[in-house]
């Protein structure tokens, strides 16, 4: 059961909002453990309550907002009954994933900014520099493709979430007026120089790839990562394209700014740009009142002479 309009950040302002994290909480830890599907015996288990009825309930409204999927689950069966009527096993989409892992990053980063990564933009600049000249080959190689591809998604994501986490930080800095601010200052201007850099390159890069051929980029990726897990079959395969061609529009649009529309990055760099002088304010009133009472304490050891 999934919605067409999935709502996936919908269950933190739900009156039910604890029951909802505690259930992504109990897919998060069991993902740990290399556990990515479970049954409502399992998922009841792990958030100890005995309330079949609340949890089922809880279940089907996340489906709907699109952070969980089901699958009928065939294994252990041995009666016709059971395999016209199989239990239904969940599993975490791919955008409830990303949701929880953005709001765990973000309640991290409320006590500081040591989970800003500042090495994610330089990353995607020579990752989508490497997949430019792979695809450029006259007989591309599927694994390097494949690798980079994956590499990138990966770094994204990354890049997404400290771009979240660092205009959270310099808002919640400048309405606490935070005396540590220099620091968050330094990495902002350094992730907005890079941002200009990274922008640049994917754009250029992209322009190469489609001339050589997204599409196929896609399948060669897709076919790959459908045979690294299950049988390749052309539907599996067919679902691996599916995603990979949503990753590629996501990023595109993340990264390059079309007329009539600005890109993430643009607005993401408008909006840093904006911030940065309070902050800078910030930062030179704390030093000049540090340095006036510096001055003070001249004086009066000068007047004590």
């Amino acid at each position: 059961m999934s919605s067409s309009t999935e709502n996936v950040f919908a269950y933190i302002a739900s009156d039910k909002a604890p029951l909802y994290r505690t259930i992504i909480r109990v897919f998060m830890e069991a993902k740990e453990r290399f556990v990515f599907q479970l049954g409502l015996q399992d998922i009841r288990a792990a958030a100890r309550t005995d309330d079949a009825e609340e949890i089922e309930t809880a279940l089907v409204q996340l489906c709907e907002w699109g952070n969980l999927q089901t699958h009928s689950d065939t294994t252990g069966v041995n009666t016709l009954e059971e395999f016209l009527s199989p239990r239904q096993i969940f599993e975490l989409t791919a955008s409830g994933n990303h949701a929880a892992r953005t709001l765990a990053a973000m309640a991290t980063e409320a006590g500081g900014t040591s989970d800003l990564d500042g090495t994610a933009l330089v990353d995607i600049r020579e990752t989508i520099h490497e997949l430019k000249l792979a695809t450029q080959k006259e007989a591309p190689d599927a694994g390097k493709i494949h690798r980079h591809s994956v590499l990138l998604q990966t770094r994204f994501e990354d890049v997404t979430m400290t771009a979240d986490a660092l205009v959270a930080a310099m808002d919640r800095s400048i309405r606490s007026r935070s005396h540590d601010a220099q620091p968050l200052a330094d990495f902002s201007e350094r992730f907005v120089a890079d941002l200009v850099l990274t922008a640049a390159s994917v754009g250029e890069a992209m322009n190469t790839i489609r001339t050589v051929g997204l599409d196929l980029c896609i399948q060669a990726v897709a076919e790959r990562s459908a045979r690294s897990g299950v049988p390749a079959t052309p539907e599996h395969t067919g679902a691996m394209v599916v995603q990979w061609r949503s990753f590629w529009r996501r990023f595109c649009t993340w990264f390059i700014s079309e007329p009539g529309r600005l890109s993430s990055a643009e607005i993401l760099r408008e909006r840093l740009r904006s911030v940065l002088p309070a902050l800078l304010s910030i930062i030179t009133t704390f030093n000049d009142r540090r340095i006036h009472r510096i001055d003070r304490s001249n004086d009066f050891r000068v007047l004590a002479r």
